[in-house]
């Protein structure tokens, strides 16, 4: 008369009958119930928490206590509450390490981003899975993430287990956006010096060259493709001949901060020199012998 739509008491899952008898069906009894574990079974028994699987299933008292004028007494029905199914669930739900990491359930992969100078080899992820299930390696573990790790979640069943691909990257060096702020800051007006431009070049450029980034300082060399025509420091300049032609020269500067080098290409132009207007004979001999009278020739 209490077992509701369960089978029976020995296999509870659902609430019992409601309401549970309140008197006597013979002699109009009253009746009071009262169960000794009211968080699995309530006293009323329409509340069912039923135990997790791993718990196993519980044994529960129902007490009937009846009480007719002064007399009373009481009977006890036995019930045992039938644990959950084992749950499959097998997701997992967070995975940070350093306070980073976003896991994508449908690749079924994890990518954490670290900041630049992070050790890999000994990093401890805090993972967070499906209720009830277990994860391999255990959060909390340190393990080396130089290459990808696979982390595997087994849920409460032991059957049912999904694996997850865990990619660590380390944030690139800042100096790398420093020295490249600094390399787009120099620009052939810095080096010209008196020259128009780069594509004309007779005299010596900037004096000195710039030394440092204009940004965020960082240490600036210079060398010359060709410094017999441009020296390394830009201030000798020696022009071709006429006949020579005009001469390209790459100029280039060298970037360092920190770990980080770069380096600019700027291409010079280097003017070949004015054509000569000498025109005299230095020297005419025969045999030996000659004299070259250079006064000029008057007119008739």
């Amino acid at each position: 008369m209490i077992v509701g739509a369960n089978p029976d008491l020995a296999n509870i899952t659902l609430h019992l009958t409601d309401p549970l008898p309140p008197s006597g069906s013979v002699n109009a009894s009253t009746i009071t119930w009262t169960s000794d574990k009211p968080g699995v079974v309530s006293n009323n028994g329409q509340t069912i928490n039923r135990p997790p699987f791993s718990s196993g299933d519980t044994a529960v008292t129902l007490t009937a206590t009846l009480v007719k004028d002064a007399a009373s007494d009481t009977k006890d029905f036995s019930l045992t509450v039938i644990k959950l199914n084992a749950s499959s669930a097998k997701e997992l739900i967070e995975f940070k390490i350093l306070g980073n990491g976003t896991v994508t359930e449908g690749t079924h992969t994890v990518a954490v981003t670290v900041p630049f100078g992070t050790d890999v080899t000994t990093l401890a992820p805090a993972i967070v899975v499906s209720p009830l299930a277990t994860v391999s390696p255990l959060s909390g573990i340190v393990n080396n993430f130089t290459t990808p790790q696979t982390y595997t979640v087994t849920a409460e069943d032991g059957i049912s287990t999904q694996d997850y691909t865990v990619t660590v990257t380390v944030d690139a060096d800042p100096d790398i956006a420093k020295v490249t702020a600094d390399k787009n800051a120099l620009i052939p007006g810095d080096i010209k010096g008196f020259n128009p431009d780069l594509d004309n070049i007779t005299v010596a450029l900037s004096n000195p060259l710039p030394s440092n980034g204009l940004i965020n300082s960082s240490n600036i060399t210079w060398a010359s493709g060709s410094p017999l025509i441009v020296s390394d420091n830009g201030q000798t300049i020696n022009r071709p001949t006429f006949s020579a032609g005009n001469a390209t020269v790459t100029f280039t500067a060298t970037l360092v901060l920190g770990a980080v080098t770069q380096t600019k290409d700027f291409t010079l132009t280097v003017l070949k020199a004015d054509p000569s207007s000498d025109k005299a004979i230095l020297t005419y001999t025969i045999f030996g012998d000659g004299t070259v009278n250079e006064q000029p020739r008057q007119s008739q």
